[in-house]
């Protein structure tokens, strides 16, 4: 036994239950340790099959195949029986780039050294890194990753062939909200398999649900009255999909398949809305589920804690591949494993999003000990929902984990720290001193005491899925006002004001947040793209460029304003730049239209726009396609197909109610077809649904070149009324009408 957990013996009295419990405990590891196989008896041929599933933010409680009965998941069940049950796996963070690292290097978060989903690329020179080792050992390597916090430019790609990360930016999105469905991962994973299944592979598939936001699709939705169990029910789905593919490849029964997630969730417990800040049981236990060739020890339960970072000597274990003896975690398969060391968990997600205190834990067997401003000691085995501070009795364990955890978690280096570049980009755009920097020592606020905050950025988010933006709009400045360092929160309220056309008020939200942030990439891109919409192109160009480097979508808006200046040529090169690091994702298919309609190659922007279309298949994130029926109509009217370019200018309008173009251009195509109760009716339903000057200024502009000078006379005067000092609309009303 670990020394620290003679601490409860030394501090408790005995209690009779207590003793029995732990005696039969014993003697079940004891017994299940006396029969199971060592690794020598696992019979793993060379070249066997990998496959790596990653089903993010999954508690294991929250499964059948751990005892759960209030979702149904046949097919993690029927791969339960062929396989081991890790009762007690846990993540060392609650956020998935830096959990991910952790499970494909064998190292911690203060070894690889990426600490957040945001600001850090983990550097595998020098290290172990599991696609590297495999592909060495003569393996194809492949992954197909869901979320945007995974993109290949975060440093996971390295060593793998194909990396399929297409997820499209939403301009104002959370970064949670940066996904895919994972069937259309499942698709991108299925055809690179199809294609390696002869040769020995390893794939590493990612999915997305059930992180929030919470919205299965049907049946899932209707069946179940908690949301949480419907996603973990679609991730069951998906994930039988992938299974039963495999079985029809002749590739199930011969595989090693590891079933795991990188964190838990909280659903409410201990106050917490999620999972970044705190790091409480139901963040960090996970299931971990290992199936080895022909369902050998299938069905076997292993009791004791086991880590993520086992995950790499494990497979290295049972494939025969050498490893360095630095590695902290050890073979799952090991006939003796050593004695346990505590298993480490950490946060600073509140220290680097909101300026509050990060949070460490150390699990050594039956204890969790969690480090904060205050200290907290739980008994796992008897208090799993961690409700009875044990602190006061345990006094001793927790000054001595106290100590480990300064010996791991020292080092810590903030974005800012580890990029330097990013820094020195957004001095140069005027950002300075704004960012969340805290230093060693400094006394933080317990992100513990903080719930309320937390709740009301949950309230805010979820009024802006529903489309209540102005309402939105006051939860987050109430937010802002009493905590003015919550990067989320002001990036959150960028995207409301954006939705209530308040440009001035979201950008100014946008800039905030990238101060704080020290460059978050989606946010730099929010606010490009706002600055390309206000006409100020080098601002647009500056802040697109300080995104690049995270995620080549901002190539895409490159290219955009170097059509608006007329630059082909500069716009050309970053369509190209834009088409070769595209992988799946459809935007990069829509900005080339765009280009080849400039360039008057009107069949070809058509066929790019038609294949973007068939790409994007059934998927729900319409956005993506914002601009796709624009280009098209326009293409169509310049080939005179008038009532094809109608279809879809009102297809657009649909899509995205807030661009001013296709209104105008449908009013144009419907005065050169007679159809003049359309041109009213169509700058009508613009200026309702944008009841802003600018939409009004369109609309004057429009009445003017349709040769109406009467209407727009009267309704530059309406808006002039409404917006007598903007500048476009005096601008107007100086020039001839």
């Amino acid at each position: 036994m670990h020394p620290l957990v003679d601490a409860w013996s030394c501090t408790a009295p005995p209690r009779r239950r207590r003793c029995c419990i732990e005696a039969l405990i014993t003697c079940i590891a004891l017994a299940f340790a006396a029969c199971a196989p060592d690794a020598s008896t696992v019979d793993v041929a060379p070249g066997t099959p990998v496959v790596l599933i990653s089903i993010d933010t999954l508690r294991s409680d929250r499964l059948p195949a751990y005892g759960y009965g209030g979702v149904e998941t046949p097919a993690i069940d029927r791969l339960r029986e062929d396989a081991i049950l890790y009762e007690r796996a846990y993540s060392h963070i609650p956020l998935t780039l830096p959990s991910h690292s952790s499970i494909l290097t064998g190292l911690l978060p203060p070894e690889h050294k990426v600490r957040d989903n945001l600001g850090y690329h983990l550097d595998t020179e020098g290290i172990t890194y599991l696609p590297k080792l495999l592909r060495a050992g003569g393996y194809r390597t492949g992954a197909a990753v869901s979320a945007y916090v995974l993109r290949a430019t975060t440093g996971l790609s390295e060593g793998f062939e194909f990396y399929d990360d297409a997820v499209d930016i939403v301009s104002g999105e959370s970064l949670g909200g940066l996904q895919r469905p994972g069937r259309e991962t499942l698709r991108q994973a299925l055809d690179w398999v199809d294609t390696v299944r002869s040769d020995p592979f390893f794939l590493f598939f990612h999915i997305y649900e059930p992180h929030t936001p919470y919205a299965a699709p049907e049946p899932f939705a209707s069946r179940y009255a908690d949301p949480y169990d419907g996603e973990v029910a679609n991730a069951d789905a998906i994930v039988g999909e992938l299974l039963s593919r495999l079985r029809e490849m002749d590739v199930y029964d011969e595989a090693l398949i590891l079933l795991l997630s990188d964190h838990g969730e909280s659903l409410g417990e201990h106050g917490q809305p999620a999972h970044e800040a705190l790091i409480y049981r139901e963040a960090i236990q996970v299931p971990l589920i290992l199936k080895l060739p022909r369902g050998a020890r299938g069905g076997s339960l292993v009791e004791r804690p086991v880590q993520l970072i086992d995950v790499v000597p494990t497979l290295a274990d049972a494939l025969d591949f050498e490893l360095p003896g630095s590695l902290r975690g050890t073979s799952l398969l090991a006939a003796e494993r050593p004695e346990p060391s505590p298993i480490y968990s950490e946060s600073y997600y509140a220290r680097l999003h909101f300026g509050w205190s990060e949070q460490h834990s150390l699990i050594d067997g039956r204890f969790h000990y969690l480090r904060g401003p205050d200290d907290e000691v739980y008994d796992l085995l008897e208090d799993s929902a961690e409700l009875n501070d044990l602190v006061r009795q345990q006094r001793r364990l927790a000054d001595e984990m106290s100590k480990l955890v300064d010996a791991i978690s020292a080092d810590f280096e903030s974005p800012s720290e580890a990029d330097p570049e990013t820094l020195a980009k957004l001095a140069a755009l005027g950002y300075l001193g704004g960012s969340v920097e805290t230093s060693e020592g400094d006394i933080l606020p317990d992100p513990r005491d903080k719930n309320e905050v937390l709740a009301a950025i949950a309230s805010g988010m979820e009024l802006i899925s529903a489309g209540r933006y102005a309402e939105a709009v006051e939860a987050f400045e109430l937010v802002v006002d009493r905590e003015p360092k919550l990067v989320d929160a002001w990036s959150h309220l960028g995207k409301a004001r954006k939705n209530i056309h308040d440009l001035d008020g979201s950008l100014e939200a946008y800039q905030r947040a990238l101060e704080l942030s020290t460059g978050a990439p989606q946010v730099a891109l929010s606010a490009a793209e706002l600055y390309f919409a206000r006409g100020e192109m080098d601002e647009a160009r500056n802040h697109a460029e300080l995104a690049i480097a995270s995620h080549p979508v901002a190539h895409d808006l490159l290219a955009q304003i170097a059509m608006h200046e007329g630059d082909l040529e500069a716009a050309s090169r970053h369509v190209a730049d834009s088409m070769a690091t595209r992988g799946s994702r459809v935007g990069p298919l829509v900005t080339q239209a765009e280009l080849w309609l400039q360039e008057g190659r009107y069949e070809e922007a058509l066929a790019s726009t038609q294949e973007a279309e068939r790409e994007f298949g059934e998927r729900k994130d319409r956005q993506v396609l914002s601009g796709l029926y624009f280009t098209r109509g326009l293409c169509l009217a310049h080939l005179g197909r008038y009532p094809e370019a109608s279809a879809a200018l009102q297809a657009e309008i649909e899509l995205t109610p807030s661009a001013l173009g296709p209104y105008s251009h449908l009013a144009v195509i419907h005065a050169l077809t007679g159809q003049n109760a359309g041109v009213g009716a169509t700058l009508r339903k613009m200026v309702e649904a944008n009841p802003t000057a600018s939409a009004h200024a369109e609309a004057v502009r429009t009445l003017r070149q349709i040769g109406d000078p009467d209407s727009a006379r009267a309704l530059l005067g309406i808006a002039l009324s409404q917006w007598p000092q903007d500048p476009e609309l005096r601008d107007l009303a100086r020039q001839p009408a």
